[in-house]
């Protein structure tokens, strides 16, 4: 849905938790600017504020009844916060938010005990992303493909097809550990267990954490917490993001795209 008007998303996101199996997990994937509450709504459903979905002005007559509300309004009616996302979480749900704003969606809980995770876009870019033309999100990006992800931010334009097979299989070979740790921990909260049954979503939750290892590593990225991705429950809590094994494939993969330079300093050498 591109730019729609609260009402109908809310319509579309309700019948496809309407015909959601027994079995099966919302997924929904939100993408916009970050928008501000106008005032203190007084409930951290509102005041994080959202994503706008419609730039649209929301019209009224001076005579409406409600003008009185509005004298002191509370929220973007044409945004979209946290708090609208509630009635949803009474089933499973994998929520992705790609927005300048995104950690206002952090807050949300399991309210009815099922399973919830969060996945953020960072909040901010190092100015080297954003001297360079809008080709959209590098977190979009890491989801859909990492390894293109990965040189985009090492400043890789071209690359054999050899070299392209080569690194995809040792971003496989990430994958496997990143799945072993997941599998293996106690830190690890069970939304994140209880989706990795499904191929789909276990792709997306590696892929997540291939994005996190290598943002927190590269040297344009790390030291700034508004530059790298976050989730709710946070896989930081777990340790998963600080492995060795992972820490060590990602700089291994430098490595064989001679970018190491991106993540150590000139006088480290590890490959």
């Amino acid at each position: 849905l591109y730019k729609p008007k609260f009402d109908f998303l809310l319509q579309h996101m309700l019948c496809s938790y309407e015909q959601l199996g027994p079995d099966s997990v919302l997924l929904i994937y939100i993408s916009g600017d970050g928008c501000s509450p106008q005032a203190k709504a007084g409930s951290e459903s509102y005041d994080s504020g959202g994503v706008v979905l419609n730039c649209g002005e929301v019209s009224r007559n001076s005579g409406d009844l409600v003008d009185d509300y509005y004298s002191e309004p509370t929220c973007n009616l044409q945004c979209l916060y946290p708090g609208d996302l509630y009635p949803l979480l009474r089933k499973p749900l994998l929520l992705i938010v790609e927005s300048n704003n995104s950690t206002a969606f952090l807050s949300m809980k399991s309210l009815f005990g099922q399973p919830l995770i969060v996945m953020c876009s960072p909040i901010d870019m190092p100015l080297f992303l954003q001297e360079q033309p809008q080709r959209g999100s590098i977190f979009t990006m890491f989801l859909h493909c990492p390894l293109t992800a990965y040189c985009f931010v090492c400043n890789i334009v071209r690359i054999p097809v050899a070299l392209w097979d080569k690194c995809q299989a040792h971003v496989d070979k990430f994958y496997a550990e990143a799945s072993r740790l997941l599998v293996r921990s106690k830190l690890v909260d069970s939304s994140y267990k209880a989706f990795y049954s499904d191929a789909f979503l276990r792709t997306l939750l590696l892929r997540f954490l291939f994005c996190q290892c290598t943002l927190r590593m590269h040297r344009n990225f790390r030291g700034n917490h508004d530059y790298l991705p976050r989730s709710s429950p946070p896989l930081e809590d777990a340790e998963i993001v600080q492995s060795p094994n992972l820490i060590r494939l990602v700089l291994d993969l430098a490595c064989i795209l001679d970018v190491l330079s991106a993540f150590r300093e000139s006088d480290e050498t590890v490959c």
